[in-house]
């Protein structure tokens, strides 16, 4: 959209400093110089994280005895934000893309019997769930956070523990992973599933003002916005929905006053063919869905119930079994994005 446009052409944080205040955009030497110190800073960071690590090894635990500090303690390291090193053209890290929002996240428990490094996971995770898991590792009850200033109470924590995916990288305690970016008044709500970044911008108003799709499977460089590709309309649509109904965005005014994205005509499954193949059989063909898994349901009346013919179908053309035929079906988006 227009609006990411715009901040990845806001390089204010870098042209702060001599010589990009009167010289843009750097050269190809002065690139290298850049990625250069950037790694630097990763290797001091490296180097120091290593000599904590080495401390807590040779540091008796006060409370256990017989054991050091590092059989004892967990250990979180995560950051804040990522950094675009020249990708789209930009430097620096205020935008709602990828490289600017992801950031590193290692747990590590001494408990664990795997040892450490054995368990790396792609499931989505915010770094507000750091404290209802290092709650649950520790067994110490999740609090709640006031209601008002004369409520203490009340009010859950936005954040999941994470602990379910400590214990099985295959599982996951979120559908998407969310943040939010403000620069001069746009507004960037940027959900990351497994496979999409989903973008919303909205404006003052309440108003989704612009919206980008990115398929990191076909496009794992994120060079191209498909969210207006048709084959992409029913991704779009479940996606902004799933957003709103994270816990992560409850709270979120703006997010909230602003209706989901592709809804009514322009949340039309494109290009769904339904067809009789025969003893009871259909042909349901959704070729260019971009993706998305799906369900059948089927009744005989409209009158309900709806019940299922087929669950889970992938995005390719199938013939599919019924239990009887059916006079009228309904198809609910699945969850495999």
């Amino acid at each position: 959209s227009s609006y990411t446009a715009a901040t990845l052409d806001f390089h204010n944080e870098l042209r702060g400093y001599t010589p990009y205040d009167t010289s843009w955009p750097p050269t190809e030497a002065q690139a290298r110089e850049l990625v250069h110190g950037y790694y630097a800073c990763v290797s001091m960071i490296d180097t120091l994280v290593g000599e904590l690590l080495g401390k807590l090894a040779v540091t008796p635990d006060p409370v256990q005895a017989g054991k050091t500090m590092d059989q004892t303690t967990i250990v979180v390291f995560w950051g804040d934000h990522g950094f675009h090193l020249g990708d789209h053209g930009r430097w620096g890290k205020h935008t709602a893309m990828e490289q600017a929002t992801r950031c590193p996240l290692i747990i590590h428990d001494p408990r664990d019997p795997k040892g450490p490094g054995t368990n790396t996971t792609t499931s989505p995770a915010n770094t507000i769930d750091l404290f209802p898991t290092l709650c649950e590792m520790t067994g110490l009850p999740v609090p709640e956070q006031p209601l008002s200033a004369t409520v203490p109470g009340g009010r859950p924590l936005r954040g999941r523990s994470l602990v379910p995916v400590l214990e099985d990288p295959e599982a996951a305690v979120h559908h998407g992973a969310i943040s939010h970016f403000n620069n001069g008044g746009r507004h960037g709500y940027a959900y990351r599933t497994e496979r999409f970044r989903y973008i919303e911008w909205i404006g003052s108003g309440g108003v989704v003002d612009g919206v980008d799709l990115y398929d990191y499977e076909k496009n794992p460089m994120a060079t191209r916005s498909v969210a207006g590709d048709p084959a992409y309309a029913a991704i779009v649509h479940k996606l902004s929905r799933s957003m709103r109904a994270e816990t992560t965005t409850r709270g979120a005014g703006r997010l909230g006053l602003a209706d989901a994205a592709a809804t009514g005509a322009t949340a039309s499954l494109p290009d769904l063919a339904l067809s009789e193949a025969g003893a009871g059989d259909i042909v349901l063909a959704w070729p260019s869905c971009g993706g998305v898994s799906y369900d059948i349901l089927g009744d005989d009346d409209l009158a309900g119930p709806w019940l299922p013919d087929a669950r889970n179908v992938p995005s390719s053309p199938a013939t599919l079994s019924v239990v009887a035929p059916r006079r009228f079906f309904q198809i609910r988006f699945g969850s495999n994005v």
